[in-house]
């Protein structure tokens, strides 16, 4: 019911505070837990988790969105673990030379085939033994994640870090 259905819940319910612990990229939802409060005059308390931060043996690409990782891969191309989430695929087609294996929850509703691309449904925690796995299997050099935090899926970062490989955070 977006921003008014859950206003009208937290009416209904008399709730007397809000807490939005939702995953850190889930910005619509976080939207709405904010004006939902305020409609409702009800406190709102976010909770955010820490990002990962890199270790030295690590190879971080720090950018500051999908789109300065798509520009720096058209450039320079690479068999790429993508697991960005299934709203950002689109970004990656125009990376010429690329090729990815994409790891998502649900199966992507795309427009168009996409040949380039190799696509795994599998939902976490994963173990980094199944991470060194699938890097292994497909070749990756690259592995390309948003930077959410938490320990569900850190186990990527571990193998691409035992395997050397350099990593886009975002």
């Amino acid at each position: 019911g977006g921003p008014e259905g859950l206003a009208d819940f937290l009416r209904q319910e008399n709730v007397s505070l809000l807490v939005d612990a939702t995953h850190p990229f889930a910005e619509q939802i976080s939207q709405n837990a904010v004006l939902a409060s305020v409609a409702a005059k009800t406190p709102l308390l976010r909770l955010e988790r820490p990002p990962w931060v890199p270790e030295p043996e690590d190879r971080w690409i720090s950018v500051s969105n999908l789109a300065s990782a798509t520009a720096w891969l058209r450039e320079r191309p690479h068999t790429v673990f993508l697991t960005t989430g299934v709203h950002e695929l689109d970004a990656f087609r125009d990376c010429p030379g690329s090729r990815f294996v994409i790891r998502t929850i649900t199966p992507p509703q795309l427009s168009e085939s996409w040949l380039q691309a190799t696509f795994v449904q599998a939902r976490g925690p994963f173990s980094v033994e199944a991470e060194l796995q699938l890097l292994r299997d497909h070749n990756i050099t690259l592995l390309v994640t948003k930077n959410s935090g938490g320990t569900a899926t850190i186990p990527k970062l571990h193998a691409a870090r035992q395997l050397g490989q350099p990593l886009f955070a975002g």
